[in-house]
């Protein structure tokens, strides 16, 4: 993950007055947030950079700064909830790319580049904005910054890291003709195997989101199932109804599904029986 606009609820002076106290204290005062298999996430380590809170303090009024914080937190939450489970349930699920696969999409694109379908697909994906990749790309750096270099999950967010920079060079004029290159097209191919593997084993409405298309009932299942099982535990309450009331949000009143019609113009039975690279005949532009 990473990646949509959180709405959400101001909570009040104590919790932020609570983070500003942070700074220095021992790791026995830090205020644990919420566990994801196993590891724990401390409301420090959802704070943006320094430079990132002096800039916003200067232009927004109290009342707009608190709210920004917390959307700040939450973002940060969900990011290192979703990213954890992800990363979980791809290692079960064989979703890293294998090279045949790197070559058909590299054969798929150029081939319907130009078409009708690909350029919806790529109009879709130039609404990630530079300003949510900065988000990501700050969260991960101060991440890092508190691991050891040979750290495994240190390791892992450079990686991350590189991956946001070509995604970045993509926004640019001509950039998506770069994207069937490198750790960018990895990152194409393992997002729709996790989202063909959540489709297959949830089912669910299937909306379109960024970069293509998201099996969001899916998600929502997986994720519920993931709670119950204590894969995660949000144990502030408040940052819990945030985190869900986002997910609810997330539904067919924001996005447009994808629906039978559109199925069957791209000759398709479900959503994902193919990715949209690989497509024959794929849907026309509204």
């Amino acid at each position: 993950m990473h990646r949509k606009n959180l709405l959400i609820a101001i909570i009040g002076v104590m919790v932020v007055s609570t983070m500003r106290g942070l700074a220095g204290a021992g790791a026995e005062s830090r205020v644990l947030v919420a566990t994801v298999l196993s590891q724990s996430i401390f409301l420090d380590q959802l704070e943006p950079k320094d430079d990132v809170k002096h800039e916003q303090r200067a232009k927004l009024t109290n009342e707009q700064y608190d709210k920004w914080l917390l959307d700040s937190h939450d973002q940060a939450l969900q990011a290192k909830i979703w990213q954890a489970l992800m990363d979980s349930y791809c290692l079960a699920h064989a979703c890293e790319p294998t090279e045949e696969e790197l070559r058909m999409f590299n054969e798929g694109l150029e081939a319907i580049e130009a078409t009708a379908y690909t350029s919806e697909v790529m109009r879709r994906s130039r609404e990630i904005t530079e300003k949510e990749i900065q988000t990501r790309r700050e969260a991960l750096v101060k991440e890092r910054a508190a691991l050891a270099p040979k750290d495994v999950r240190a390791q892992e967010i450079s990686k991350q890291l590189e991956v946001l920079d070509k995604a970045e060079q993509y926004l640019q004029p001509e950039g998506h003709r770069q994207v069937g290159k490198g750790a960018v097209a990895r990152e194409f191919i393992r997002t729709w195997k996790f989202n063909k593997a959540l489709y297959q084993q949830y089912g669910g409405i299937v909306i379109w989101q960024q970069v293509g298309l998201e099996p969001i009932g899916a998600y929502q299942a997986w994720l519920a199932e993931q709670e119950r099982s204590d894969a995660f535990h949000i144990h502030d309450p408040q940052f819990r109804a945030r985190f869900w009331k986002y997910w609810q949000l997330t539904s067919t009143a924001y996005h447009e599904v994808v629906d039978d019609a559109f199925l069957k113009e791209a000759g398709l039975k479900n959503p994902f029986e193919k990715p949209w690279w690989l497509l024959k005949k794929p849907p026309a532009n509204e």
